[in-house]
């Protein structure tokens, strides 16, 4: 028996082993419509109209054009769907989240969920370093929760169908732009941190360097529109600073996650230097809405080239 008005919705670029990893586990589980957005090779097609099943929709093109153009491609898709799970392909899970996920939704003004990201753990630096990130993140959104404020999304949502509204072309940090407007509406926005999903960390460096000046581009765009949400570079690098609340998070994640609180000085100084460069880009009118992809580590350990996202 399907979850009646339930769909996902899963985004990917030229990454045809992610997707053979992830589409039949969603179609493994009782959700009763699955929207497929993909950009690339043909074979993804190929492979998705192959698996023929009803529940199957595909939106495919070539040509990449960004995540916000792929998102708003998906929105003539999701039927009489009334929870919406959006996910990106470089995550691992348990087919019986969205039952969970979807047990959330117990009130009428809960508009979006959003489970715990654990890090998939990728060898050197960077794989300590994507690990805080996400420990941080996940400190972050357990005490905005508890508080009311601005909860943000990642790699696995689940929205009210409406309030999936079109985005403009050039936003980045969808998650974040469609959190915030949840919230504008009244809205809440719940952190189910029992819930968990698995994602891929950068395999390099450089790999996380990019997605971090290109996230921080992101939250300068929202920052502009007066929508920024409440995280932790914000607190420290933004206008109007929260020293005191950013210091507090990190007392929160160190005695939550001792062993990546060892890595915080590379993490500052990398994060320093890509706030640098995203306010940079952010005065030079540059364009992060196509994302470039990096070498990521995928669930099954082999490495993988997607447009995974640190938070």
């Amino acid at each position: 028996m399907f979850l009646s008005g339930t769909c996902v919705v899963l985004f990917s670029y030229d990454d045809l082993p992610s997707l053979k990893r992830i589409v039949p586990k969603v179609l493994s589980s009782e959700v009763e419509r699955v929207v497929v957005v993909c950009e690339g090779s043909s074979s993804l097609r190929e492979y998705l109209t192959g698996l023929q099943d009803p529940r199957l929709h595909i939106s495919y093109q070539a040509k990449r054009v960004g995540k916000a153009r792929a998102y708003n491609r998906s929105l003539a898709l999701l039927g009489g769907s009334s929870i919406v799970f959006l996910l990106s392909t470089d995550i691992d899970f348990d087919p019986s989240i969205f039952q969970e996920v979807l047990s959330r939704f117990d009130r009428p003004k809960t508009g979006v969920v959003v489970p715990k990201v654990l890090p998939l753990r990728s060898q050197g630096l960077s794989g300590h370093m994507g690990a805080l990130l996400w420990a941080v993140h996940d400190t972050t959104l357990a005490r905005l929760s508890s508080s009311g404020s601005r909860v943000h999304g990642g790699e696995f949502m689940a929205m009210r169908r409406e309030l999936l509204v079109p985005l403009p072309e050039d936003v980045v940090n969808d998650d974040a732009y469609l959190c915030l407007y949840a919230e504008s509406l009244g809205f809440a926005l719940v952190y189910a941190r029992e819930c968990t999903v698995r994602n891929s960390l950068p395999h390099t460096l450089y790999g996380l360097f990019v997605q971090r000046r290109r996230v921080a581009f992101g939250h300068l765009q929202l920052v502009r529109q007066g929508k920024g949400p409440e995280i932790l570079t914000l607190m420290v690098f933004g206008r109007t600073r929260a020293l005191g609340r950013a210091g507090a998070l990190l007392l929160d994640t160190a005695q939550r996650y001792p062993f990546e609180m060892l890595w915080l000085p590379f993490l500052v100084l990398e994060e320093v230097v890509a706030n640098l460069l995203a306010r940079r880009d952010i005065r030079r009118s540059g364009d992060h809405s196509v994302w470039r992809t990096v070498s990521s580590v995928e669930p099954d350990s082999h490495t993988s080239t997607s447009r995974t996202k640190n938070p």
